[in-house]
């Protein structure tokens, strides 16, 4: 997160960073751990997995202004 913080003082122009994952894949704790914020989670039309009824897109965004 440092890096990704060090881009956004390096230019001013950058606000904010987007972030997307699939729920499932048990990222969504990590991201928000290092910053992120969830803005939107929604039942994937694109994506399956095996073990459950359906994949959870999730969208995040950190503010680094």
């Amino acid at each position: 997160m440092n890096y990704v913080k060090k881009i956004g003082n390096d230019n001013e122009q950058i606000k904010k960073i987007l972030l997307w994952t699939v729920k499932e894949t048990g990222n969504v704790e990590i991201f928000q751990k290092i910053g992120f914020n969830i803005i939107s989670e929604e039942k994937s039309e694109i994506y399956e997995i095996d073990k459950y009824e359906f994949a959870t897109e999730v969208l995040f965004e950190c503010r680094l202004r």
